[in-house]
């Protein structure tokens, strides 16, 4: 029996692909043109990941919806983390929404680029039983057994009669793979494993995300010649990104900041993610609700004194 699977893991080389581009905006006479680099921004920040969101469906550029929202961000670069390796980022930045395996197909180009220079890691440890394809967990797919003609059907389950896909899932704002018994990966199958199938554990089962360890995409760097070039994993979040929240950002577009997905956004994030203003708002409710019971409490008093008082008089 011969399995393929795509096996994912956060990049340790951030790849760089040349996606330079320039446009022109404003005619200066008959003869020139000005012409801005309109990624030029993007020199001064590098993206992280922040949260996944299962409940909302994104429509990509080919008028697909993908069932899973991923917010990313672009942080100041150099602020990005902390001494310890820990996220920071606490200012400057802008949030972007891209559906899920918008998302996937960059991060695993980025995986796949970063191993070319370390072919080992993609041996299969020994067992030839397995065959590991990178990226071929980027989108929901079927996922299909091939049989040898001794192997029968292992565990009882038969392969003729159900249809399984594997795919990414947004689970408790993490990225993780998944078994799937419809071709939208929309339905897990929690009675059947991909163990039970295969006798081996499903790569990624949990999270390929690793919460506690900061690791930034650079969006402007040298590649192995020394030319600076853009990181088309930037590039493509900020182009297709279905929301854009750039309020706080120093530097943005030479065609302005895009602020209108900024209230959805914010209804994203997790606490921690969302800087300082969520520990004001938590602050300010705090406030709030300590002086509206104290402005009831105060009425109830004087309701007691003046019942009190009418007593008195009767």
């Amino acid at each position: 029996m011969k399995i393929a699977l795509g096996l994912l893991a956060l990049p340790a080389v951030f790849g760089l692909k040349k996606t330079h581009k320039t446009r022109a905006i404003r005619k200066l006479n008959d003869q020139q043109q000005y012409d801005v680099d309109e990624y030029e921004f993007l020199q001064n920040y590098e993206q992280i990941y922040v949260t996944c969101d299962a409940e909302m469906s994104v429509m990509n550029q080919e008028g697909e919806y993908e069932y899973g929202a991923v917010v990313t961000r672009f942080c100041p670069t150099g602020a990005t983390c902390d001494t310890d390796g820990t996220k920071k980022c606490e200012g400057g930045y802008g949030d972007y929404v891209v559906g899920i395996e918008t998302y996937m197909q960059q991060f695993l180009e980025q995986f796949e680029r970063g191993q070319e220079d370390n072919q080992n890691n993609n041996q299969n440890n020994g067992d030839d039983a397995f065959e590991f394809n990178f990226g071929e967990f980027g989108e929901c797919r079927q996922f299909e057994v091939e049989q040898n003609e001794n192997d029968g059907n292992q565990d009882g389950y038969d392969q003729a009669q159900a249809q399984y896909y594997i795919g990414p899932k947004c689970d408790g704002g993490n990225i993780r793979i998944a078994l799937f018994t419809d071709e939208d990966c929309t339905a897990e199958s929690y009675d059947v494993s991909f163990e039970d199938l295969t006798g081996v554990a499903l790569p990624w089962s949990t999270s390929i995300i690793e919460d506690d360890d900061c690791k930034p995409y650079y969006c402007y760097g040298a590649n192995e010649n020394g030319e600076y070039e853009y990181n088309e994993f930037c590039t493509t979040m900020y182009e297709q990104a279905n929301l854009k929240c750039e309020t706080d950002m120093e530097t943005f577009s030479p065609y302005g900041k895009s602020e209108g997905g900024c209230e959805t956004i914010a209804a994203m994030l997790p606490v921690s993610s969302s800087g300082g203003n969520a520990g004001v708002f938590i602050i300010i409710l705090i406030v709030a609700a300590v002086v509206g019971f104290g402005i009831w409490y105060f009425l109830q008093q004087k309701k007691k004194t003046a019942a009190s008082q009418e007593g008195l008089m009767m």
